[in-house]
């Protein structure tokens, strides 16, 4: 049987792999949920997000946060470097008030020169102050003395009171991953019991909220939002 002859094509280049808004992602290695669900939140978008995964340990905790910074700098170098990204997210509410916005966005500037970075928790203010929430309830999932930390960061440097603050006190991402979304709506619903608050928070990039912030802002009639939807928003 004879060779097919190899015929020379000509091609052109785009400026970038695809017309679509472009968000880099920095995700812990152990997050199952961020993509989904920025996915789900920026469906009206669809953007193309490209995704590094930071190593990290398994339990969550100050000292597993903090060792995150001496590895942005490796896991941004995997971040399709030759692509171009209109957006740096950050993927880890306790991460970034552990590390500090400024730590995160120096090491993604020396990687990304230009780009705007974001984080959840500084996605989280933002929607705070634009929905003029002053008394604010906040569901996560983490231990003491890190669930009052994330609930104190939330409301620091503003008017705005921690009203109330519940937890599934999970110590271990792959857990926080697996928690349903029923419990997330019902934890909500519980912790709401007799308390006045003007607006809901969830925290947490790995609590799976795909439908529950559309149903609890709709039951509640308040202002509800989570890490990854606040994310997407900003």
């Amino acid at each position: 049987m004879s060779e097919p002859e190899l015929v020379d094509l000509n091609y052109s280049l785009n400026a970038r792999p695809s017309e679509a808004p472009s968000i880099g992602l920095l995700a812990l290695a152990e997050d199952a949920t961020i993509e989904a669900d920025l996915h789900f939140f920026l469906s009206d978008m669809q953007p193309d997000i490209y995704s590094a995964r930071i190593p990290c340990d398994a339990s969550i905790d100050e000292r597993s946060l903090a060792a995150m910074g001496d590895r942005l700098d490796a896991s941004l170098a995997q971040l399709v470097p030759s692509t171009p990204v209109d957006v740096l997210a950050y993927g880890c509410t306790s991460g970034a008030m552990v590390l500090g916005h400024d730590k995160v966005r120096q090491a993604v500037q020396r990687r990304r020169p230009g780009v705007d970075v974001t984080n959840p928790l500084l996605a989280a203010r933002r929607w705070m102050d634009s929905c003029g929430i002053k008394r604010i309830a906040v569901l996560l999932p983490y231990v003491q003395p890190l669930a009052d930390q994330v609930g104190q960061a939330l409301v620091a440097d503003s008017e705005r009171e921690l009203a109330v603050l519940g937890s599934f006190h999970c110590a271990l991402d792959p857990q926080v991953a697996r928690i349903s979304p029923r419990s997330v709506v019902h934890g909500v619903k519980n912790m709401l019991t007799g308390v006045d608050v003007d607006g809901v928070f969830i925290a947490c990039t790995a609590l799976r909220l795909q439908g529950g912030i559309e149903e609890l802002s709709n039951s509640l009639s308040l202002p509800v939002s989570g890490s990854n939807h606040a994310l997407s928003l900003h």
